[in-house]
C-alpha cells in the first residue's frame, strides 16, 4: 500500500469508530450511572431487589438457623444419610453448608482448598488424591453446586463432575 491509501483507509477506520461511538454516547440513554445510594436502592428496588445493610442480613440468618461458609445460604435441610468418617465427633455436630462455584480457569487444586477452606472436607490432601486417583479432576464442570461437610468424598465428586448427572 502506498502512502495515500494507508492515510484514506486509517481516516476510514478514525470516521467509523467516531460514528458509532457518537451514536452509542448519545442515544443509548438505557446505563445507569449514580453515585447517589438513594438512587441506586430505588433502581434495584424497581428491578426487585431488596436492600438491607449487612447486620440485617446476618440477623435474619440467625433468625433462621441457618449457618453459612462464604458463598450463598442454603436452608434446606439435608437428609443424615451416611456420615463420613472422617470427621471427629465434635465436628459432626455442626453440618456446613457452601455454595461452591466453579469458574472458568480454576483447577482441582483450587477447588479442593476452597471446600477445605469452608470445612467442607476435613483433609485437603485426602480429597484431592481421590479426585486423582478416579481421574475427577479431569471432569469438573463449571456451574454452582450446594455441597455439604455430611457428604462422602464420591458424593462431593460426582455432584461437581460430569459424572454426576
Amino acid at each position: 500500500m502506498d502512502r495515500r491509501r494507508m492515510r484514506a483507509f486509517s481516516f476510514g477506520i478514525f470516521l467509523t469508530v467516531s460514528i458509532i461511538g457518537s451514536y452509542y454516547y448519545y442515544f443509548n440513554q438505557k446505563i445507569y450511572f449514580s453515585s447517589d445510594f438513594d438512587l441506586e436502592k430505588k433502581h434495584l428496588e424497581k428491578q426487585g431487589y431488596i436492600v438491607i445493610k449487612n447486620q440485617e442480613y446476618l440477623k435474619l440468618q440467625k433468625s433462621a438457623g441457618v449457618r453459612v461458609q462464604g458463598g450463598k445460604s442454603n436452608s434446606s435441610k439435608i437428609s443424615n444419610g451416611n456420615v463420613p468418617a472422617r470427621f471427629k465427633q465434635d465436628e459432626l455436630k455442626n453440618e456446613y453448608l457452601y455454595h461452591l462455584v466453579i469458574m472458568n480457569g480454576m483447577n482441582s487444586d483450587q477447588i479442593v482448598h476452597l471446600l477445605f477452606q469452608q470445612k467442607i472436607i476435613a483433609n485437603e490432601k485426602d480429597f484431592g488424591q481421590f479426585l486423582i486417583s478416579k481421574q475427577y479432576e479431569k471432569k469438573l464442570q463449571l456451574g454452582s453446586y450446594d455441597v455439604s461437610s455430611k457428604m462422602s468424598f464420591d458424593q462431593l465428586a460426582k455432584t461437581i463432575t460430569k459424572t454426576g448427572k
